[in-house]
């Protein structure tokens, strides 16, 4: 890890994961953070912190970008490599796609025209791609490292697909469908999303051992 540019690309993995996790910003930086709220409802044009968070959800995203092409190169040869790095390019551009298209009104009781409406099924779609996406990256990670390894990052893919995609999905679903407004549906989701950031992190370190010449 003595070559700048491996240590380059860890910082930007770093940097990336707290952007997604951006929830922690509006907890510095709000006057009293929802906890129950979906971190969507935190970006609402007219909230505190609306800016900053959309602004962050653009920049994980591009960050993301910038880390695949090393996470190419470092991956085994094989069509799971190709799926994994599709996957993961699909989850950061949605994201920031997610960002730029922000949910127009915290519920949908106060989404009063057809305008409103069209624009947060957008975001909702936009999410939902998103975070379907990095999860099935996940898993092509693992599929594609399960005999080349490295052994770490196969790991790490099997828990951020099943615990983080699977898991968390089923939580974060059974809790939003039957009381949206819990406080197990906003920690269901930041659990989510907090695995979600330490995958980016290790995407980041296998570009970077691959930079520096190790795996």
């Amino acid at each position: 890890m003595k070559d700048w540019r491996a240590i380059t690309l860890v910082l930007v993995g770093v940097v990336a994961a707290l952007f997604y996790s951006n929830f922690l910003l509006d907890v510095v930086f709000s006057s009293d953070h929802d906890w129950f709220a979906v971190v969507s409802e935190l970006e609402v044009p007219g909230a505190q912190t609306a800016t900053l968070l959309r602004t962050t959800d653009v920049l994980c995203g591009v960050l993301v970008l910038a880390l695949l092409p090393y996470v190419w190169a470092a991956l085994p040869v094989g069509g799971w490599r190709t799926w994994a790095v599709s996957m993961t390019a699909i989850f950061a551009v949605t994201c920031a796609a997610a960002g730029i298209v922000s949910l127009p009104c915290a519920d949908e009781m106060s989404c009063l025209t057809t305008a409103d409406d069209i624009q947060r099924w957008t975001h909702d779609v936009l999410s939902i791609i998103s975070q379907t996406a990095v999860f099935l990256g996940a898993f092509a990670v693992g599929l594609d490292t399960r005999h080349r390894g490295p052994q770490w990052l196969h790991r790490a893919a099997w828990i951020t697909f099943w615990v983080g995609g699977v898991l968390g999905t089923l939580v974060f679903g059974y809790y939003g469908a039957t009381d949206s407004d819990s406080w197990q549906t906003g920690i269901a989701q930041r659990v989510q999303i907090g695995i979600t950031s330490a995958w980016i992190i290790c995407l980041a370190v296998l570009a970077a051992k691959q930079r520096s010449g190790r795996t």
